[in-house]
């Protein structure tokens, strides 16, 4: 059955289908609340070496479904730090972007004390 307008449920709300064909509403409003795509995944960093103590742009690909209208979430996985031995000494994830399709630019920073290089996979989150 459909419904318009506001309503509320107590308990669980299931939503079988779209639950929007545009948006959805998440607190706040039109303006700073609307959510009208998110998915989750894995992407692949590319390797190149980062300098010690500083920082390098690498692409991260096979983010299935990641467009440039997304705003992007990366957490490191057991990957890029195990590589290394010691998670302290080994990169930082400094910021992320959806660059191009399927496609998220990160900034690592390589804390390992030599030139090194990142490899793993990458976890993501993101919403548009």
């Amino acid at each position: 059955t459909g419904s318009n307008g506001n309503f509320a449920t107590e308990g669980t709300l299931t939503s079988v289908g779209l639950a929007s064909t545009t948006s959805l509403v998440v607190g706040g409003n039109s303006t700073n609340g609307t959510i009208s795509g998110a998915i989750f995944g894995t992407c692949n960093i590319g390797q190149a070496s980062i300098t010690a103590s500083s920082t390098r742009g690498l692409v991260c690909s096979s983010a299935t479904g990641i467009t440039t209208s997304f705003k992007v979430f990366v957490t490191a996985t057991s990957s890029l730090a195990t590589h290394l031995g010691s998670p302290s000494n080994g990169f930082a994830i400094v910021a992320a972007s959806s660059t191009a399709i399927n496609t998220i630019g990160v900034e690592i920073s390589n804390l390992t004390g030599t030139a090194n290089t990142p490899a793993g996979t990458l976890n993501f989150w993101a919403v548009r």
